[in-house]
């Protein structure tokens, strides 16, 4: 038995068992190096909670188990959360730490999804990340990779800003349901090397007025075997990129001061002979207008 002033039963070395009254906070704090740190199931642990570990640790849900408030996670420490379902009216995570950030089969809901504004490595796989504004929003990050997830958005999916080294984003779903003249599917900004690949990438826009699936703003960006669904602008590149094979439903796509390739072609921008080759056909692009 290992006491916080709450209730720990040590299931076996390294994992511990908190009861449903436990303080997440003082067992992930206070966790060894490789330890796992599981929820009680069919328990609502009230938040918000700021976890800071030292050490590398996992946080692991069981059936029924959730955090109710959101969490934010600071210290050195790297953190996992595993199968673990947070809800917040704000943001359901806030990672701000130096340890790298690890999602595995978690569902996040808030009005932020996952918030991260640290230099930390961020991994997201087989999760949920739902947003009334932003789904995801990672700024200054080291590096940011995320595979077989979902993404949504009220605004935004997807916003990546000064992230240092690379972003990859991977047979993944991302949607936004906008209203601004602004709003996106995907939003990226910063000097990292930038690849989208094999993602459905879907922008449904509330308002007339022209709203991209997907922008690029400065770096370099490679989208490639994507499917783009949109009302009007499919893509906007500023910077340069690279644009693969992908597949288009409903959208123009827009070069704005940089030549792009498309299945292994250079491509003068802003040309409608361009727009048509890459896939989006007459009806399309008389549909979109200038």
């Amino acid at each position: 038995m290992v006491t916080w002033g709450l209730m720990l039963a040590a299931l076996s070395a390294g994992a511990v068992s908190l009861d449903c009254g436990a303080s997440i906070e003082d067992a992930v704090g206070s966790a060894a190096p490789g330890s796992v740190v599981r929820l009680a199931a069919d328990c609502a642990y009230a938040g918000p909670l700021t976890l800071r570990p030292t050490a590398p640790v996992v946080l692991e849900g069981t059936p029924g188990a959730r955090i109710v408030g959101g969490l934010i996670v600071e210290g050195a420490g790297a953190l996992t959360l595993r199968a673990l379902t947070v809800d917040a009216e704000v943001v359901a995570l806030t990672h701000v730490g130096e340890g790298a950030l690890t999602l595995d089969r978690v569902t996040l809901r808030g009005g932020t999804g996952l918030h991260v504004e640290s230099a930390a490595r961020v991994r997201i796989r087989d999760s949920r990340l739902r947003g009334v504004d932003t789904g995801l929003w990672v700024q200054g990050a080291r590096a940011l990779h995320v595979r077989d997830s979902v993404v949504e958005g009220g605004e935004v999916a997807v916003v990546v800003r000064g992230v240092r080294e690379a972003v990859h984003i991977g047979h993944s779903r991302l949607r936004a349901e906008g209203t601004g003249q602004a709003s996106a599917a995907v939003f990226v900004q910063g000097p990292a090397p930038t690849d989208l690949v094999g993602n459905r990438i879907e922008h449904v826009s509330r308002t007339a007025r022209p709203a991209p699936a997907v922008v690029r703003a400065g770096g370099s960006v490679v989208l490639d075997d994507n499917l783009l669904i949109g009302d009007r602008v499919g893509v906007v590149f500023d910077g340069g990129g690279t644009l693969g094979c992908n597949r288009y439903e409903g959208v123009l796509l827009r070069s704005e001061g940089a030549h792009a390739r498309a299945c292994g072609r250079d491509l003068a921008p802003d040309s409608l002979d361009w727009r048509r080759r890459v896939g989006a056909g007459p009806s399309v692009a008389a549909k979109a207008g200038p």
